[in-house]
C-alpha cells in the first residue's frame, strides 16, 4: 500500500460505541485527507427506542432463538448469517447488554458538528421500510456530510450487502 493511501485500522471510530466504520486516509494538495464512512449508524435514539432495543437483546441473550427467526425477520440473510447471529446471542453476557443499555443519554449527533476539515465524513444508512434505524432527518443539518440509503437493507448491512 503506498503511503498516499493508507488503510484506517478497523477500530478507529468518531462515535463511541459499536458501530460499521471503515476509511482510508490520502494525501492531496499538500495535506492529508481522512474519509470515514459509516454503516447504518444508530446516531440518536429515543428513549422509548433505547429501552425496547435493550429489552430485545436481553431476551434474545437470554434465550436465543432459532436460526429460522433471522431469515423470516431479515430475508436477505443467508443461513450461516442467522446461526452465527445466534451463535452470537448464545455467547453474550447478559451482563454486556445491561452495561451498553444502561446509558441514558444515546444521542451521538454532536460529534458531527465540528468535524475536522481534513475529515470527509460519508454515511449509509438502512433503509427505515427494512429496518435501518439511521434517521436521513438526523443528518439533515450537516450539509458536509454525504448520505445515501441503501434501499432494502435494514440496520445489518454488512450481512445483507457483504
Amino acid at each position: 500500500m503506498s503511503s498516499k493511501h493508507r488503510a484506517i485500522p478497523p477500530n478507529v471510530s468518531i462515535v463511541p460505541g459499536p458501530s460499521n466504520v471503515w476509511g482510508s486516509s490520502t494525501a492531496s494538495n499538500g495535506g492529508d485527507q481522512l474519509h470515514i464512512l459509516l454503516l447504518e449508524p444508530p446516531l440518536a435514539l429515543t428513549d422509548d427506542v433505547r429501552d425496547d432495543r435493550g429489552n430485545l437483546f436481553r431476551t434474545l441473550v437470554q434465550n436465543p432463538p432459532e436460526p429460522e427467526l433471522y431469515t423470516k425477520l431479515y430475508p436477505q440473510w443467508t443461513r450461516r448469517d442467522a446461526v452465527l447471529q445466534v451463535l452470537a446471542n448464545e455467547l453474550c453476557d447478559p451482563k454486556v447488554v445491561d452495561i451498553v443499555f444502561e446509558e441514558r443519554h444515546m444521542n451521538h449527533l454532536e460529534y458531527l458538528e465540528n468535524l475536522p476539515s481534513h475529515v470527509r465524513l460519508s454515511i449509509l444508512p438502512g433503509d427505515p421500510d427494512a429496518g435501518g434505524e439511521c434517521r436521513m432527518s438526523d443528518l439533515e443539518r450537516f450539509p458536509d456530510i454525504e448520505a445515501r440509503i441503501i434501499k432494502g437493507s435494514s440496520h445489518w448491512i454488512p450481512y445483507e450487502v457483504p
